[in-house]
């Protein structure tokens, strides 16, 4: 381990350029999608970086949307993208290039772990980390602004995790202090955080059960039956977090799963997992957007598939404990990185690219694993060279796809229309286009641009209008369509689709009378 740290500063700074270096181009893309109604329109940062301490009590400063602020508590993003407004303005530029820094940072981190936690030689750890770095899921954590919450998670994840593994091979305070401080900063800046005891634990209980002194292991490591008082530090700190959260948003968990009730949510989740799965092996298709369908029962096929696949997962941790414990470990920590992304506690989205961004530290991790198995125990160089060539196009073929997926986020419009090409029967992703085009429909120079964008949108919402959405969604969706009927000027559709949309949505209808105003004041100039 010596060379290792030797070069620490040298391996920093390969994985900071290998950010930009993959990941660079996007630095002059547009803010999209929350990036608008976080950062963007968002005049509370403003108002509110004279008094710090509002961000941690008001939520409402985190974006323009009401709905949003009661799901999610995450002061210090926003105190973060406040000082940056503050700094920089608008430009979206400096919000991305922290966004690559970190990330870099972050590859950098989980060779580290990869080194210290499994023990894994320079070249499977340094493997581990650019895995995780380039892999195609990588994309919307990296190139999307407001994943900044996801970034700087997942730094002071990997931060608590190696500054406790510090304070327990030396038992110097200092490590036990920064490993709490990180922890909280992880925790602040997104609740996915709150896993970080849970793989502290095991990891102490595998080097303590299985690691051997040919690992390195150091002798004067605390004994894990000493640690409890520590370990009720971190219960301590999740405690107090969930007394302030629930203080602020009044509730612990963030708003459930549009499944349904408890046995269609559990069974969804389960049926979800293959996904999670098959993103990683092999990232086909990528989307800001995931239409999962609901399971509705214990027979459902992707229920059993999903309960399968996890059983197989941990089936291999039992097995694997005593006779390749770092095989066993990878797969545990995968599976509790799992758990706050699932749905078990319960979300308002079942799966997401980001939410695998943690999870990847022990994808990573095993690709580094399988490098080192490679080299040490496969004994014929002709199948070695085989197995190796066939890891190397595999990888290859992320970095290909991360390449191509990257361009489908510079605009909002470029984003959305990659969504509904890779998924037609996605109504959300239907409905987000159209309220792009709707909006170029509007600031149009000319009535024959703004017609011809408007028949567009109407096109891209009756195409959202087929999925199964809530009435009062489609009853928005149906006034929407009405406004693109007067922009092209088809009065009677209009009149149609007003009606039906106020009947769903009653609320709207001074909404819908103050756009006809507007538009006939528009088609009057």
């Amino acid at each position: 381990m010596k060379p290792f740290f030797l070069n620490r500063w040298t391996l920093l700074g390969i994985f900071t350029a290998l950010s930009f270096i993959v990941y660079g181009r996007s630095l002059n893309y547009d803010f999209v999608y929350d990036d608008l109604w976080r950062i963007k329109e968002n005049p509370a940062l403003v108002e509110s970086i004279h008094n710090p301490l509002d961000f941690f009590r008001d939520p409402d400063i985190q974006s323009t949307e009401p709905a949003m602020n009661k799901q999610t508590y995450r002061p210090l993003m926003a105190l973060n993208f406040a000082f940056e407004r503050a700094l920089w303005g608008k430009d979206p530029a400096p919000f991305r290039f922290i966004n690559l820094l970190f990330h870099g940072w972050n590859g950098f981190l989980v060779m580290v772990l990869a080194a210290e936690i499994l023990g894994l030689s320079l070249l499977a750890a340094f493997a581990a980390g650019c895995l995780f770095l380039i892999h195609p899921v990588q994309v919307e954590t990296a190139v999307w602004v407001v994943e900044r919450s996801n970034i700087l998670s997942l730094f002071f994840i990997l931060l608590t995790i190696l500054c406790w593994n510090e304070f327990r091979k030396g038992g110097r305070v200092k490590y036990l202090i920064s490993s709490y401080g990180c922890f909280i900063c992880g925790l602040l800046f997104r609740e996915t955080a709150v896993c970080i005891p849970v793989l502290v634990f095991f990891i102490d209980y595998y080097h303590s059960r299985f690691r051997n002194s040919k690992l390195n292991s150091p002798p004067n490591t605390a004994p894990q039956s000493l640690l409890w008082p520590q370990y009720l530090g971190f219960a301590s700190v999740v405690g107090a977090y969930l007394i302030l959260r629930f203080s602020v948003l009044g509730v612990f968990k963030q708003t459930a799963f549009w499944g349904g009730g408890f046995l269609t949510n559990t069974l969804t989740v389960f049926a979800a997992f293959p996904t999670y799965l098959s993103t990683i092996v092999f990232p086909s298709v990528l989307s800001p957007n995931y239409s999962l369908p609901v399971a509705q029962k214990l027979t459902d096929i992707r229920f059993l598939s999903g309960l399968f696949l996890f059983i197989a997962c941990s089936g291999v941790i039992i097995y694997c404990r005593t006779i390749a414990w770092r095989v066993s470990l990878v797969f545990l920590l995968f599976i509790i990185s799992w758990i706050p992304a699932s749905g078990l506690i319960p979300l308002q989205t079942i799966f997401a690219d980001r939410f695998l961004y943690p999870m990847m530290v022990f994808a990573g991790c095993g690709v580094g694993l399988t490098i080192e198995w490679l080299a040490l125990r496969v004994k014929t160089s002709a199948l070695r060279f085989v197995l190796l060539g066939i890891l190397s196009i595999w990888t290859l073929g992320l970095l290909w796809k991360t390449e191509t997926y990257i361009p489908a986020w510079k605009t909002e419009l470029s984003l959305w229309s990659h969504a509904v090409q890779v998924d037609p029967h996605d109504y959300f992703a239907w409905f987000c286009l159209g309220l792009e085009q709707q909006q170029k429909a509007e600031k149009a120079g000319s009535k024959t641009d703004s017609a011809k964008l408007a028949l567009a949108a109407e096109a891209s919402y009756k195409n959202a209008l087929k999925g199964r959405m809530k009435p009062d969604f489609a009853g928005e969706v149906f006034l929407k369509i009405a406004k693109m009927n007067l922009l092209s000027g088809d009065v009677k559709a209009a009149a149609e689709h007003a009606q039906r949309g106020i009947i769903l949505r009653p609320d709207l209808k001074g909404d819908w009378e103050v756009s006809m105003r507007e538009l006939k004041l528009l088609h009057s100039h």
